[in-house]
C-alpha cells in the first residue's frame, strides 16, 4: 500500500519529542554530508540517512530519464535476497514501477508496506522487508535520483507521518552528492590545463609519485615522452598570442588523438609553455616508440615549425630508474638533441640515433638552448650555467645519500654534455675492489647489449688493476681519450669495448669513509672534453662533502 499523506505538525509533547528526535536526526545527515570527502561520502552519508529514517537498509539510485529508468548505484545496511553493495547492472523502470512517476516527475515521496499489491509492495516483499520509505534527491534544481530506505518486517511500518521528513533527509543527501560534485570539478580544474583541457604539472607529479612506487614494488614499465613544440615564439611574435594558443590546442589534439588510438591509459598532460608530456605504465617501449613516431609525424604535417620529441623507457636498457626526476632527465636529454638537430623523429634514450639526429651538436654556447634544469635560454657560458644548475639542485636534494646525489650530478653533466652515459661505483670502507652501483644510458652504446647491461650492477673490479680510477677514489680525476695512446690501457680497453670516444673520471670519500668514482662517457657526438674533467671534481666533491 502506498501513501504520499503529509507529516502533519506535532501539537502535543510526545510529537514535540519526536520532532525534536528527528531534527538531531537530520542534523547528523548533514554533518556527515559536510565533512566527509572522497569516494567515500556517498556510503556514509547513505547510512547516515537510513539511521535518520530509522531503516534496516537504504539504496540509491540515479535518474536516468532518456531511458525512464533509474540506476541503482549503492545498496547498504541488511541486504535482502539479490541486493548487493555495489550493483552493476540494476535497473528500475518507470514502465515497471509506476509510482516513479511520483518521485520523479512530481518529485513527491511516498511509503509502501509488504501488504499492498503494487509495485513498490511487491519489491518490499521480494527483499524480505516490512515496508518502505521512497523520496526524490534533489540537485541543482533537477532530479539527481531516488533514496529508497526499508524497515524489517518486526519495525513498525513507515506511515504518512515519515513522508515529509524523508523528503528533508533526501535533500540533505542531495547537498552532499552537491559538495561531492564541486569538489570533484575543482579537484579536476586543479590538475587541469586551462588552454588545452590536458593534465598539467601537477597531476603528472602526483601521477609518477604512484606509478613509480608500483615499478619500484613490482617492476612495472613505466614510459615518458617530452614534446616541444619548434617556433612556438615566433609564432607568438609574428601572428599574436591567439595563433599561437590554436597551435598548442592542435598540439593538444595531436596528442589526444594518438593516444586515443595507441595508449589509452596514458597520462597526457602540457608541462605550461611550449611543453607536453605523455606518461604511461605497463607499456612496451616499442609501443611507445610507435605512439611518439606517430605524434612526429602528424606534428611536423600539422604544426608550423614542427615538434622535438624525446622519450624514455624504463623497460629499455637505461640503467636503473627509481624516481621520476631521472626519468625526466633522459627524456628531455632525448628531446634536447631531437631540438637541436630539427630532428622529424622521436630521439630515445638508450637507442640508436635517427638519421637525421646523428650529427654533432655545434651550436655556439652564448646561443645555446638549455633544459629546465639548466635554466633554460640564459645567458651564461655553458660551464658557469652548468655549475650553478647542479649546486642548486645539490642545495634540494639535501639530506639525501651520497648515491643519490651523485647520480643526480652524473644525469646533469651527460645531459649538458650530450654524453652517452655514466657509470657510478663504490668501494667500500676498507674494501679493496670498487662495485658498480648504477648507470644511465642516454643513447645506444655499440659495445653493449641489453643481455651484458643486466649483469652490470654489482659487478667488481680490482682497483690494483686500474692506476686512474684509484686515483680518482682519493679525491682525483681524469680524462682517457680513445685516440691518445699514453692513456691508461686498461681505460682505453673499456673505451674500445664501448665503442666511445672519452670517459671522464671523477672520485671522493664520503662522511663514512666509503669512495665513489663517478665516470661519463663520450662520443664523437659529445661536446668537448675541456673543463669538464674540473667540473665533475668539483661537483663530485660538492655532493660527497654536502655542499
Amino acid at each position: 500500500m502506498i501513501d504520499t499523506a503529509s507529516w502533519p505538525g506535532p501539537d502535543v509533547p510526545a510529537a514535540q519529542s519526536a520532532v525534536s528526535a528527528r531534527f538531531k536526526a537530520l542534523a547528523d545527515v548533514a554533518r556527515v554530508a559536510t565533512t566527509t570527502e572522497g569516494a567515500d561520502l556517498l556510503r556514509r552519508v547513505s547510512l547516515a540517512a537510513m539511521r535518520a529514517l530509522d531503516g534496516a537498509s537504504v539504496s540509491l539510485s540515479i535518474w536516468e530519464p532518456e531511458q525512464s529508468r533509474v540506476r541503482c548505484v549503492l545498496n547498504d545496511g541488511a541486504l535482502g535476497q539479490g541486493e548487493v553493495l555495489q550493483p552493476e547492472n540494476e535497473y528500475y523502470r518507470m514502465s515497471d514501477y509506476a509510482a516513479l512517476v511520483t518521485v520523479m516527475e512530481q518529485q513527491r515521496a511516498f511509503t509502501a508496506t509488504a501488504d499492498g499489491s503494487d509495485s513498490y509492495s511487491v519489491l518490499v516483499q521480494k527483499l524480505g522487508k516490512g515496508s518502505c520509505v521512497v523520496a526524490p534527491i534533489p540537485l541543482d534544481g533537477r532530479v539527481w535520483g531516488e533514496l529508497f530506505v526499508t524497515r524489517s518486517v518486526i519495525q513498525e511500518p513507515y506511515g504518512h507521518d515519515d513522508v515529509d521528513f524523508a523528503v528533508a533527509v533526501a535533500a540533505q543527501v542531495g547537498a552532499a552528492i552537491a559538495t561531492a560534485e564541486h569538489l570533484g570539478r575543482a579537484t579536476a580544474q586543479a590538475h587541469s590545463d586551462s588552454l588545452t583541457g590536458l593534465a598539467n604539472r601537477l597531476a603528472v607529479e602526483e601521477w609518477f609519485d604512484h606509478v613509480m612506487e608500483r615499478h619500484r614494488n613490482e617492476g612495472i614499465a613505466v614510459g615518458l615522452v617530452v614534446c616541444d613544440i619548434n617556433g612556438l615564439k615566433s609564432v607568438n611574435d609574428q601572428h599574436g598570442h591567439d595563433a599561437g594558443d590554436r597551435v598548442l590546442r592542435s598540439m593538444a589534439q595531436i596528442l589526444a588523438d594518438e593516444g586515443a588510438r595507441s595508449l589509452p591509459d596514458a597520462m597526457l598532460a602540457r608541462l605550461g609553455g611550449d611543453e607536453f608530456a605523455v606518461a604511461v605504465a605497463g607499456c612496451p617501449p616499442d609501443d611507445l616508440v610507435a605512439f611518439a613516431e606517430g605524434v612526429c609525424s602528424r606534428a611536423w604535417r600539422e604544426l608550423p615549425h614542427g615538434v622535438a620529441v624525446g622519450l624514455a623507457s624504463t623497460g629499455d636498457a637505461i640503467g636503473s630508474i627509481d624516481n621520476d626526476k631521472r626519468l625526466f632527465r633522459l627524456a628531455d636529454a632525448a628531446q634536447y638533441r631531437a631540438k637541436r638537430t630539427g630532428s622529424h623523429r622521436p630521439v630515445v634514450a638508450g637507442r640508436a640515433l635517427p638519421v637525421e639526429a646523428s650529427v654533432t651538436l655545434a651550436v655556439p654556447p652564448s646561443t645555446a638552448t638549455s633544459d629546465r634544469r639548466l635554466r633554460r635560454g640564459a645567458q651564461h657560458p655553458e660551464p658557469l650555467r652548468l655549475l650553478d644548475a647542479a649546486l642548486r639542485a645539490l642545495d634540494d636534494a639535501t639530506g639525501e645519500p651520497p648515491r643519490a646525489k651523485l647520480g643526480l650530478v652524473a644525469d646533469l653533466v651527460c645531459h649538458h654534455h650530450d654524453a652517452v652515459g655514466w657509470w657510478l661505483s663504490r668501494m667500500a670502507n676498507g674494501d679493496d675492489a670498487v662495485t658498480t652501483v648504477e648507470y644511465a644510458i642516454y643513447r645506444a652504446l655499440p659495445g653493449l647489449n641489453q643481455q651484458e647491461l643486466s649483469t652490470e650492477v654489482g659487478e667488481r673490479f680490482s682497483v690494483a688493476d686500474y692506476p686512474s680510477t684509484e686515483q680518482a677514489l682519493r679525491g682525483g680525476a681524469f680524462t682517457v681519450r680513445a685516440d691518445d695512446p699514453g692513456s691508461d690501457s686498461a681505460e682505453l680497453a673499456i673505451l674500445d669495448d664501448l665503442s666511445a670516444l672519452a670517459v671522464v673520471g671523477a672520485g671522493g670519500e664520503d662522511a663514512h669513509g666509503d669512495r665513489w668514482l663517478v665516470e661519463v662517457y663520450t662520443d664523437s657526438l659529445s661536446g668537448s672534453e675541456r673543463d669538464l674533467v674540473t667540473l665533475l671534481r668539483v661537483l663530485v666533491a660538492a655532493a660527497l662533502s654536502g655542499v
